[in-house]
């Protein structure tokens, strides 16, 4: 068992315990929002990681699980968030991309926008596009090369930084 002092001062066994004890209802309410079993698995895990930082801010059993709670639901939420832009932006960027439109303005800002991912390092480059053009997870990409996902989210948020910049005078960098 543990006890909200403990937890309080940082006590790992404490913490450890209340893990233990709350895991699996998180886990259930994340799973039911997500249904996607390493997506929870990630989500309860960086929702206890979060408790752990804010925990001496907090000061009763009650406050502590509403807060990992609270917490997970956010987490969940800008999950959804950021699933939705990214499948918006994914269906644009695709879409321009395999466009060939007869104006000679629309060929320019291609050229311009494949010439900028072509400049990207190889190895951002290819996570850019197994990600984008091949609608690649960041994990079934970490997985494919050989990588950890923190390495292919990095690469692309790297990625997708330098296209900004470099594209930043099109009228069409809404993309990003």
């Amino acid at each position: 068992m543990y006890s909200i002092e403990a937890l309080h001062a940082g006590d790992e066994n404490a913490f450890k315990a209340f893990y233990e004890l709350h895991y699996a209802q998180l886990y259930g309410f994340v799973l039911k929002h997500t249904d996607d079993q390493q997506l929870a698995e990630d989500l309860v895990q960086q929702a206890f990681i979060k408790l752990w930082q804010k925990r001496t801010g907090i000061h009763s059993a009650l406050a502590y699980k509403s807060y990992l709670f609270t917490t997970a639901r956010n987490l969940v939420i800008d999950e959804y968030h950021r699933k939705l832009a990214e499948q918006e932006a994914q269906l644009v960027f695709k879409d321009l991309l395999q466009a060939t439109p007869p104006e000679e303005v629309h060929q320019t800002i291609l050229q311009e926008i494949k010439a900028a991912i072509e400049a990207l390092p190889p190895g951002r480059r290819r996570i850019f596009e197994m990600h984008k053009l091949e609608g690649l997870s960041h994990r079934e990409i970490a997985a494919a090369l050989s990588i950890s996902i923190s390495t292919v989210e990095k690469q692309m948020v790297a990625a997708m930084k330098t296209l900004r910049e470099k594209l930043s005078h099109l009228a069409y960098c809404i993309l990003f």
